[in-house]
């Protein structure tokens, strides 16, 4: 991923840990959206260096990865982070931008 530029690219935000792994990553170009899901090992909380706020009523993500769906989504724990939304299932996290 940094090899490819997605961060550089501003695809993958900077925040993205070190420790992820199983990524998976999917683009529309023509409209800016964007999705990915990774995990971390499981010693590994999520610690973020970017503040997160809990949202309401966030947009659903318009793309697809595997295991995520718009019904997958429960809206009570998705988080607001630089921009992204990012919802955690088990130890899989989920990140979107529309």
């Amino acid at each position: 991923m940094v090899a490819g530029g997605a961060i550089k690219r501003g695809w993958i935000p900077e925040w993205l840990p070190k420790e992820a792994i199983n990524i998976h990553e999917s683009y529309n170009l023509d409209t800016s959206e964007l999705a990915f899901s990774f995990e971390l090992p499981i010693s590994e909380p999520l610690k973020l260096k970017v503040p997160c706020a809990d949202v309401s009523g966030a947009p659903k993500s318009r793309i697809r990865l595997p295991n995520f769906t718009s019904h997958s989504q429960n809206e009570n724990a998705i988080k607001l982070c630089d921009g992204y939304y990012l919802y955690q299932s088990s130890k899989t996290i989920f990140v979107w931008r529309n």
